[in-house]
């Protein structure tokens, strides 16, 4: 069974942690990248799903593009990762992170 630490501050927990990664040789610090990259892939996945499952085709939504102009639209499609939303004044649609998406009355 894994033993547990607990740490009273961040600083704390970070000084902990720089001292562990002193130890590791260049190879276990490589397998220690991909396995921490996995797992932050897994994790924006599931956000991503679960934010996704919340959406439906026919919500009006609302983003801030890029360029910072505000767009509103009309969900046609949910994607893998993103909902395409046809914009309000049907200049086009666009392919937007279900993060960005916020719902209209």
């Amino acid at each position: 069974m894994p033993h547990e630490i607990r740490y009273h501050s961040f600083e704390e927990f970070e000084k902990a942690y720089e001292a562990f990664l002193n130890q590791l040789t260049f190879q276990e610090l490589r397998w220690l990248n991909q396995m921490t990259s996995e797992r932050i892939k897994l994790i924006h996945q599931v956000n991503t799903a679960g934010t996704l499952s919340k959406l439906r085709i026919g919500d009006k939504v609302k983003w801030n593009g890029a360029d910072g102009i505000e767009r509103q639209g009309v969900i046609i499609r949910i994607n893998s990762k993103t909902a395409s939303v046809r914009t309000k004044d049907d200049s086009g649609w666009w392919r937007v992170s279900p993060h960005l998406l916020t719902r209209i009355a």
